[in-house]
């Protein structure tokens, strides 16, 4: 029940229920503004400058994770998680 209603759901063949759930953090924009500092001298003088970047435009794939859980007479009897695997792992059970 924590994971709400599944996306989509099918039955098999052999009578078996699949459900599978989705999770996919929002759109991640790449970065932001960005501080550069360099130091610099020589021939006797020196100093120290400044930059600033801002990117734009650049959106970075949002992970995912998807759940699918298999039932036979309404119990689990098998489960499989795809996507990637740094975020599915928030998922699973420690």
């Amino acid at each position: 029940m924590r994971w709400g209603p599944p996306n989509r759901s099918a039955t098999l063949s052999d009578g078996r229920q699949t459900h599978t759930w989705t999770s996919q953090e929002g759109p991640v924009r790449a970065g932001g503004p960005s501080v550069g500092v360099g130091v610099f001298g020589g021939g006797g003088g020196g100093g120290v400058g400044v930059g600033v970047g801002i990117p734009f435009g650049t959106t970075v794939n949002p992970p995912i994770c998807e759940r699918t859980a298999t039932f036979q007479a309404g119990k689990l009897v098998d489960q499989n998680w795809t996507g990637d695997p740094g975020y599915c792992r928030y998922f699973k059970r420690a």
